[in-house]
């Protein structure tokens, strides 16, 4: 039986001993080690939590330079108040938030901008493409941003947005030379490269606008030094593959050959406007600091018109034109505006106002019509004649550029048949070949009328006719899910009698290869507008880029647009059988003979 006294004893002889080992503990070293312990976790505390801090950092700048240096698409569904979006860098990842939430993304001053601009969109009213404003990025950090419009299914109640960040490129004041191109410089980067690429773009110094889009000064006059300002700013941004054209003191065109994303286009022009638009105030800041007088905001501002070559075919004049009025004449208070293929492209009263001009072209009067040889070399014989109509006394410089004005008029079907009645019945009166054809040049979009009109021309079953269309008005004008549908009104056209051809130029095919296999044959033009040095490479570089990928169809090769004996002779001697030169046999109103001095020049070329 345990009694109170025992317990009393263990209790004392616990306390005893336990003194005892506290009295033998070596003190020095249990402190030294709990020290140790201590600092220990402390240092690892403090890693831990850098670690944390500086991975955190590091995620935070890695999606602010995602963000800053990706297009974001969005896809706002106004309907059911939801928003979902993805950084093309990093397209698999698709972030969900809501529409509320969506314009807390931006600062508090630029929400009701954006609210209102959403709203007109979804509700079908008149609204701008695009729209300038600040975000927000990751820390809240605010940059300057450019919003397009995509597509909208006001059906659905869906928005589908791209926005783009405006960078800012420090300002600098660095003075150098320019090297400035000319317009002939132009058409013939655009002829060697190819009517089907490149963006064109105008930087004009313009009068501020006011919220309703009215210009804040009239006055024409400004300083020297915001004008030259302006023109370098512009300047700094030109490549080597880039041509730089100043059309006036206050429009700079740059033209990029190369560049067909229209993203990238876009994203070029807001780097540069937004550069330039900085300059112009800066400079314009620093006028007023000199004179007092002069202390009062910028009464300019640099905008950009921005045209896709391709929907101009290539028309070098009517490109320059279109990227000009685009800048000018935009109605969006942005800075950036894009040409409008079509009849929207330009008012109606634009429209009326040149229509009466077109109209004098209808009766076929004001339109020249020559032709010009196309000879089998090896043959020596000519086999065809390339049919060509050129406007007379008129300020339309070119075919084409009257074409691209009678689709706005909607006067192209009336166009085509006044060329087809003066070109057709001409050449079956003074044809005396019966196996002579006539190539006669088209386009995609008059395909319809080839099949209903043509049959209704006098003479045009005398002829033996072959349309001529070219590669890069397919490549612009024919939907890829309309091939089929295309070539098989082209087998309708061969059916009848019609024979059909394609001209390309350039050095790349820009066609589904069952377009290749559906036409008769290919015109090819070669660029030797080049100097004497270089037309030997020139010529030898189309020949490898373009004629070698051609010889897998087996289709008979067209050389033309060839301007020299040299060409001709490279061409002739790399195993080319037709030609079609003007220094050979050039364009006449009749189907003149060519002289035997020319043929036997030729015949030499193959000896």
């Amino acid at each position: 039986m345990i009694t109170r006294v025992k317990i009393m004893q263990w209790f004392y002889d616990f306390i005893s001993k336990f003194f005892v080992w506290l009295r033998s503990v070596p003190w020095d070293r249990v402190l030294f080690i709990v020290i140790m312990a201590g600092s220990l976790i402390a240092i690892g505390l403090f890693i831990l939590t850098f670690v944390r801090g500086t991975n955190k950092k590091a995620k935070a700048e890695e999606r602010i330079a995602l963000e800053s240096s990706s297009v974001r698409l969005y896809r706002l569904n106004v309907a059911q108040n939801e928003v979902e979006y993805r950084d093309l860098k990093d397209f698999s990842k698709i972030t969900h938030d809501s529409l509320d939430n969506f314009y807390q993304y931006f600062p508090t001053r630029e929400q009701p901008k954006v609210r209102n601009w959403v709203s007109l969109i979804s509700e079908g009213e008149k609204s701008d493409e695009y729209l300038e404003t600040i975000v927000y990025l990751e820390g809240r950090k605010e940059m300057a941003a450019f919003f397009r419009i995509v597509k909208v299914d006001r059906t659905l109640g869906v928005i589908q947005l791209e926005r783009y960040l405006i960078h800012y490129e420090p300002l600098t004041y660095t003075r150098k030379v320019h090297n400035f191109s000319s317009t002939d410089d132009f058409t013939q980067a655009i002829n060697t490269n190819g009517a089907g690429t490149g963006m064109t773009f105008c930087f004009s110094l313009l009068p501020k606008r006011n919220e309703n889009g009215i210009e804040l000064t009239q006055s024409n006059h400004q300083p020297k030094e915001l004008i030259q300002a302006f023109q370098e700013s512009i300047a700094a941004f030109v490549r080597n593959k880039e041509l730089l054209i100043q059309m006036s003191d206050r429009e700079m065109i740059i033209a990029n050959l190369r560049m067909t994303s229209r993203a990238e286009a876009i994203e070029f022009a807001l780097k540069v406007n937004n550069y330039a638009n900085r300059m112009v105030v800066d400079k314009s800041k620093k006028k007023q600091h000199k004179n007092y007088s002069l202390r009062r905001p910028s009464a300019m501002e640099v905008r950009c018109g921005v045209v896709s070559n391709k929907d101009l075919i290539g028309d070098t004049d009517a490109i320059l034109t279109e990227a000009r009025r685009t800048a000018s004449s935009s109605s969006s208070l942005g800075s950036l505006s894009f040409y409008v293929k079509g009849q929207n492209a330009v008012s109606q009263e634009e429209i009326s106002s040149y229509r009466d001009e077109l109209k004098k072209f209808l009766d076929g009067k004001q339109i020249a019509y020559s032709y010009r040889p196309v000879y089998w070399v090896r043959g020596k014989e000519v086999v065809g004649y390339l049919g060509r109509a050129e406007p007379l006394n008129s300020a339309f410089k070119s075919i084409e550029e009257l074409k691209n004005y009678a689709v706005r008029a909607q006067l192209e079907s009336n166009l085509f048949s006044a060329i087809a009645k003066g070109l057709i019945p001409r050449f079956a009166n003074e044809n005396s070949d019966p196996n002579s054809k006539l190539f006669f040049q088209v386009r995609a979009s008059e395909m319809k009328m080839c099949l209903t009109q043509i049959p209704r021309i006098k003479d045009a079953q005398e002829v033996k006719l072959v349309f001529l269309f070219r590669e890069d008005d397919l490549s612009v004008n024919v939907d890829t899910s309309q091939i089929d549908d295309f070539i098989e009104d082209i087998d309708t056209l061969k059916s009848r009698g019609y024979g059909c051809s394609l001209l390309m130029k350039g050095k790349y095919l820009l066609l589904d290869s069952r377009y290749y296999d559906a036409f008769d044959d290919f015109f090819v033009g070669f660029n030797d507008e080049v100097d004497e040095g270089n037309i030997d490479t020139q010529i030898r570089s189309e020949l490898h880029a373009l004629v070698e990928k051609l010889l897998k169809y087996h289709r008979p090769i067209i050389a033309t647009g060839l301007r020299n004996w040299g060409s001709l002779e490279l061409i002739i001697r790399s195993g080319i059988n037709y030609i079609s030169s003007d220094v050979f046999a050039p364009y006449d109103t009749m189907l003149t003979p060519i002289t035997e001095r020319n043929i036997e020049r030729i015949s030499d070329m193959i000896r």
